[in-house]
């Protein structure tokens, strides 16, 4: 008998549990769109010592940005060529790192990336004949008030603007450029979908994170910054692999 003095306890069985119950006509699952940038590693060889050796190195210099990071592997520059999936696999998630699917592979590595349960992704949009011209990008992404701790902000296709100030603990991404006209700390990372030509444009540079087309840069203590650039203007941008802190 239900105790009047809790009117509110779920109703129980004969054994004494629980009985469990669903609100009629919910469905167990609603599926909606969405856009999470995802971290593209471009494989230039298929020798693993080799990747294990970068990787290790890559992981030492940041481990925060490895750590249950999210990856889609790309294969254009190994297409054709024999590869150990397993153990490229297993290296990657010893160190924390959960590779989701592949993209711009040969149907054999196609065929190998589902039978070990990873999405194939479709070529970028740079690869993709039927894709729009690459002088064309969606319209800018506004945001005027202040990026909160903990926040993310993706502009899909084209370029970010922040009015606002980008607190540490955030994240602002962006497939085009990103102008903060504000003090930008946290991560910044311009040309999330491979575009080698995008910069990070800022009113005051305290960032700890900073990535154009995924070649980054580490900032552990915002006095490694160079003074010419602390706490002022400055653009952010690649030469080579290299990214370049630069005063404006």
């Amino acid at each position: 008998m239900p105790d009047p003095s809790r009117p509110n306890q779920p109703p129980r069985d004969g054994v004494g549990s629980p009985r469990a119950f669903h609100v009629v006509g919910q469905p167990a699952l609603i599926f909606k769109g969405s856009s999470f940038p995802l971290t593209v590693a471009h494989l230039t060889t298929v020798d693993a010592e080799r990747i294990e050796r970068d990787l290790t190195t890559k992981v030492a210099q940041a481990p925060a940005f490895f750590q249950d990071t999210a990856l889609v592997l790309d294969f254009h520059a190994i297409e054709g060529q024999p590869l150990n999936f397993r153990a490229l696999l297993d290296s990657l998630r010893t160190h924390g790192v959960h590779p989701l699917g592949v993209r711009n592979g040969d149907a054999s590595q196609m065929a190998e990336a589902r039978s070990l349960g990873l999405a194939v992704f479709p070529p970028s949009r740079k690869e993709d004949p039927r894709a729009a011209p690459q002088g064309v990008r969606a319209k800018p992404k506004l945001m005027t008030h202040p990026v909160r701790s903990g926040q993310q902000v993706y502009a899909a296709g084209g370029d970010l603007v922040l009015l606002g100030m980008v607190n540490a603990g955030s994240e602002v991404l962006a497939d085009g450029n990103i102008h903060c006209y504000a003090p930008l700390r946290g991560r910044a990372m311009a040309g999330v979908s491979g575009d080698v030509e995008a910069r990070i444009f800022t009113y005051c540079l305290e960032a700890e994170f900073l990535s154009v087309a995924g070649c980054y840069r580490m900032v552990e203590d915002i006095r490694d910054l160079p003074a010419d650039v602390r706490s002022k203007p400055a653009q952010i941008y690649l030469s080579g692999e290299r990214v370049v802190i630069e005063a404006i």
